[in-house]
């Protein structure tokens, strides 16, 4: 029967000793940590592995792991060519005959947070106890995920080391939520705080309609034409935020908008399309979003235009042709007086509005949704209905607070 482990010295000495004992070790882990016991012990009987994976994104997995390893080809790495997390956590030791082994499964990381300081929660079951076909399941599990695996190139691990150094002073504040109440929401939490904010009170509201049917509309152009300069004109005013009732969108200005932004109209006319077409260049239309590409980015908008801080126009940017990773924060109250949707974003989340600025809007605000519950959800568990909400859940964190 299976049994529940929530003790990590338990579950550390566990692992260390199905190293020893079992023939084969076969795991998938989203990250792996610098040296420590269990790693340690792993190494011990590194050529006892077999058909393993682990995952590299937020570069949360140690250059040191990878090093360590480098000459063990059965472990390969999951190397961030989607925008969905890879997340799985399995450890299977077996006899090579597969009459007698142990499986420990469930949110323990292949790190010392989850060997012995997070609070985890495993389960294990083992041959003694329960059914062969559970061994067979997570062993093809664990088989299937090496599959869409590879090898690091030299190269490729020189970049991802770098990277990984450059991220790492943000790294403690993705395992510091800004906001535990809207980081731990899960899917169905993530979707009945947005349905409690609609004045429908339902997630099929007269607003949500218009955010999806505009960021359709926006994906759409982003699809069809290679550049922000190649758009039809008034398209491209639309996707900048300097229109509002447009082609069938209500109001474009959801999402952010740069239409009180003094001389802004005039100046993306004449001065700043292509500076800016060629900044949001650098921002892939699919796959992970880099920090470097972010950082980039920021930089091409801030020659280009000469703002000191442009947070808002960047994030309006970001969230049109990336709205799966970036949610706008728009820094000025519109004319109405309504709260900005910064001020908003900010109150949510719990941030200081005076303090947020395009430097820090990466590791404060991407960062925490990337590691919120809710952004984590396997797209397959999504009901149909709301898997175009999943597809753009980031920029549509704004239904939550505006």
């Amino acid at each position: 029967m299976a049994r529940i482990i929530t003790n990590l010295n338990e579950l550390s000495k566990l692992f260390i000793d199905c190293c020893d004992k079992f023939q084969q070790i076969s795991f998938v882990t989203a990250w792996a940590g610098k040296s420590n016991a269990v790693i340690d012990a792993l190494y011990r009987n590194k050529n006892k592995i077999v058909h393993s994976s682990v995952g590299l994104q937020f570069y949360q997995t140690a250059p040191e792991f990878i090093y360590r390893f480098w000459d063990i080809e059965e472990i390969q790495y999951c190397k961030n060519n989607s925008t969905d997390i890879f997340h799985p956590k399995a450890y299977l030791f077996y006899k090579k005959d597969g009459l007698k082994w142990v499986v420990i499964i469930g949110s323990s990381n292949l790190t010392s947070g989850g060997f012995a300081r997070n609070k985890e929660c495993n389960v294990l079951l083992t041959s003694e106890t329960d059914d062969e076909d559970i061994f067979n399941s997570v062993k093809t599990m664990i088989e299937n995920y090496w599959q869409y695996s590879d090898l690091l190139t030299k190269e490729e691990f020189d970049e991802y080391k770098e990277n990984a150094n450059i991220n790492k002073p943000y790294l403690k504040q993705l395992k510091k939520p800004v906001c535990p109440e809207i980081n731990g929401l899960d899917w169905d939490g993530y979707i009945k705080r947005m349905a409690d904010n609609q004045e429908e009170g339902v997630i099929d509201s007269a607003q949500n309609r218009i955010r999806l049917n505009l960021l359709d509309t926006a994906q759409r152009l982003f699809k069809k034409y290679k550049s922000l300069k190649d758009f039809p004109e008034e398209y491209a005013e639309a996707v900048v935020g300097l229109k509002r009732d447009y082609r069938g969108i209500d109001d474009w200005c959801f999402f952010g908008s740069m239409t009180a932004k003094g001389s802004f109209r005039s100046d993306f006319r004449n001065k700043f399309l292509f500076g800016l077409s060629d900044a949001l260049d650098i921002i892939p239309h699919k796959g992970q979003v880099k920090f470097l590409q972010f950082e980039q980015f920021v930089k091409a908008v801030r020659k280009t235009t000469k703002y000191k801080d442009p947070i808002t126009l960047c994030t309006r940017l970001l969230a049109m042709k990336r709205p799966d990773v970036f949610v706008c924060a728009a820094g000025r109250s519109s004319k109405n007086g309504k709260e900005s949707t910064m001020s908003k974003l900010c109150s949510l989340l719990k941030l200081d509005r005076k303090t947020l600025s395009i430097d820090n809007y990466w590791d404060l605000i991407i960062l925490n949704i990337q590691n919120s519950d809710w952004y984590q959800t396997d797209v397959d568990s999504i009901p149909e209905g709301e898997k175009k909400i999943y597809s753009y859940r980031a920029a549509m964190l704004d239904a939550l607070y505006y």
